[in-house]
C-alpha cells in the first residue's frame, strides 16, 4: 500500500496429522546374581492401541505501517480452530486410555506493538500479545474419563531495547515481561507418585531478561544470556489448599547460559567451544516446603568442517555432575529425574549440495 509504507498480509492454514499409536505388553527377566535384565517375552496381550485424528485450521490478518520515521507498528489477529478425534481400539481403562471422543478447541489471537529505531545501532519495541495453547493429546486421553481440561490463555506484555555499544564487538539486549496465564496446565503429582495434568485458576511469570555478544578478537565470539523471573500461582486452590500467592513449583528465578568459541584463522573449518548452564533453585512442591539447588553444567564442543565433510565431537556434563533436570516432592516422597553424566558423542556429516555446487 502507498500509504505509510503499510503492508497487509494474510491467509489462511490447515494441519491434518493422523496419528496411530499401540504399545503391548512385556514381561521381563531378572537375573539376581548379576542385577541385570536378561531376557523379555511378549505375551498376546495390548496395552493401548489408538487412532487420534488432531487438526488445526487457521486464518490470519497482519497489517503493518510507518505513522512517522524510525516508528514501525504491527498489529495482527489470528483464529485457530483445533479438533481432535480420538479413536480407541481397545475396552476403555486406565492404561488403555478413554473411550472414543471428539473435542474442540478454538480461539481468537491479536496482538499489537511497535518498534522506533533511535539509530541503525539501538532501538526499542514493545508487544502486547494473547496466545492459546490447547490441551496435548497425552493430557486427554490416557485414563478412563476424558479430564475436563481447558485451553490455557496468556495475555503478555513485553517492552525491551537493543544497542550495538562497539561496532561489530560489542552488543546487547534487555527486555522486561509479565505473563498473565489463565487455565494454565501444571503438572500435579498425586499421593502414590504418579503425576496428572490440570488447570491452575490464574498463573503470573514476569521478569527481565538479558543477552550480550561480543567479539573480544578476531577468531574469538562470546555469548552470555540470563533471565530473572518470579513465577506465582494468583488464583489455585487444590484439593481444599489455596496455593495463591505461592511460587510456582519447579521454575527456578535465575537461569543463565553462557558460550565461548574459538574459530582460529589459521586453521579455517576449525572451532572449538565451551557452554555453562546454570539452573538456579526452585521450590519442589506448590506448598513451598522444599527446594532444589539447581545445578551447573559445562559442555565442550569441537568441529572440523573441510569441502562439505564434517567431523565434531561433543563432550555433554564435561565435569560429571551429579544433578537434576526436574525435581519435585510429594506426600510420597521425594522425586529426581537424573541428568546423564559425562557423555561423548562423535559425529560425521557431508553437503552433498557442495557436489551440485561445483559442477
Amino acid at each position: 500500500l502507498g500509504w505509510k509504507n503499510a503492508v497487509i498480509i494474510g491467509g489462511a492454514s490447515m494441519d491434518v496429522s493422523p496419528t496411530t499409536y499401540k504399545a503391548d505388553y512385556i514381561r521381563i527377566a531378572f537375573d539376581t546374581r548379576n542385577g541385570k535384565y536378561s531376557s523379555y517375552t511378549q505375551p498376546d496381550s495390548v496395552l493401548t492401541n489408538y487412532q487420534n485424528n488432531i487438526n488445526n485450521y487457521a486464518g490470519f490478518a497482519n497489517f503493518e505501517f510507518t505513522p512517522f520515521k524510525k516508528l514501525r507498528v504491527v498489529t495482527s489477529l489470528r483464529y485457530d480452530v483445533f479438533s481432535y478425534d480420538f479413536d480407541n481400539f481397545l475396552k476403555p481403562s486406565s492404561f488403555s486410555g478413554s473411550p472414543d471422543t471428539v473435542n474442540y478447541f478454538q480461539a481468537v489471537s491479536p496482538k499489537l506493538g511497535f518498534t522506533y529505531n533511535f539509530s541503525a545501532r539501538t532501538g526499542l519495541y514493545a508487544n502486547y500479545s494473547q496466545g492459546f495453547v490447547p490441551p496435548q493429546v497425552t493430557e486427554m486421553y490416557r485414563g478412563v474419563k476424558v479430564p475436563d481440561i481447558q485451553p490455557s490463555t496468556f495475555y503478555n506484555y513485553e517492552i525491551g531495547g537493543w544497542a550495538e555499544i562497539i561496532k561489530n564487538k560489542l552488543s546487547g539486549d534487555i527486555s522486561i515481561y509479565q505473563l498473565d496465564g489463565t487455565n494454565e496446565i501444571v503438572s500435579v503429582r498425586l499421593d502414590d507418585g504418579s503425576t496428572e495434568n490440570r488447570n491452575t485458576g490464574k498463573t503470573q511469570h514476569k521478569g527481565i531478561e538479558i543477552g550480550i555478544n561480543a567479539n573480544p578478537a578476531k577468531d574469538i565470539s562470546f555469548r552470555f544470556s540470563g533471565a530473572y523471573s518470579e513465577h506465582r500461582f494468583t488464583e489455585f486452590v487444590e484439593k481444599g489448599l489455596n496455593y495463591s500467592g505461592k511460587q510456582m513449583n519447579g521454575a527456578p528465578a535465575w537461569i543463565h547460559n553462557a558460550e565461548i568459541w574459538y574459530k582460529p584463522s589459521y586453521a579455517k573449518g576449525l572451532r572449538l567451544g565451551a557452554e555453562w548452564q546454570r539452573v538456579g533453585s526452585y521450590f519442589v512442591d506448590p506448598q513451598n516446603s522444599a527446594r532444589y539447588e539447581g545445578f551447573h553444567a559445562l559442555h565442550l564442543r569441537a568441529g572440523y568442517n573441510w569441502n562439505g565433510a564434517e567431523i565434531w565431537l561433543n563432550v555433554m556434563n564435561a565435569t560429571n555432575n551429579y544433578y537434576a533436570f526436574i525435581a519435585s516432592k510429594s506426600s510420597s516422597g521425594y522425586s529426581y529425574t537424573p541428568a546423564e553424566p559425562r557423555n561423548f558423542t562423535v559425529g560425521i556429516s557431508y553437503d552433498f549440495g557442495k557436489l551440485l555446487k561445483t559442477k
